[in-house]
């Protein structure tokens, strides 16, 4: 029966390993994360900074209708780097992570103005 379905669905074979990859992936990550929270407080904790990842993509979208895929990328990537670098090198501890991390992922703008936008049949696809 999953055969038939993957089958009417056009599933290539590596579509349906990265896909299989990717939800071991997850459930790996959830074992762990269960596994190292102790209290509510490390559950929220770990939830928060989350937002510097996508969240200046999600607002540049909203407002800006330019972005390419490559600063979308360059963009969630770069939040997240600062998330990191900035939770473990005491820069200025006072100050969120979120708030740098939000800053440096409107990379996003300049890295779609210097990139070339996809064809529409690439991005209706």
């Amino acid at each position: 029966m999953v055969y038939n379905i993957i089958v009417q669905l056009q599933f290539n074979i590596w579509t349906l390993v990265a896909s299989l990859a990717y939800c071991a992936l997850m459930v790996i990550i959830g074992v762990v994360g269960f596994r190292r929270t102790k209290t509510t407080d490390d559950y929220i904790i770990g939830g928060r900074s989350l937002g510097a990842f996508i969240g200046p993509l999600v607002l540049i979208i909203l407002y800006w209708k330019q972005v390419t895929k490559m600063g979308a990328v360059a963009g969630i990537i770069t939040g997240g780097i600062t998330v990191l670098v900035w939770k473990y090198l005491p820069i200025l501890p006072e100050l969120y992570s979120l708030v740098p991390g939000i800053i440096t992922g409107g990379i996003t703008v300049l890295v779609s103005k210097l990139s070339e936008p996809e064809s529409i049949q690439v991005i209706n696809a």
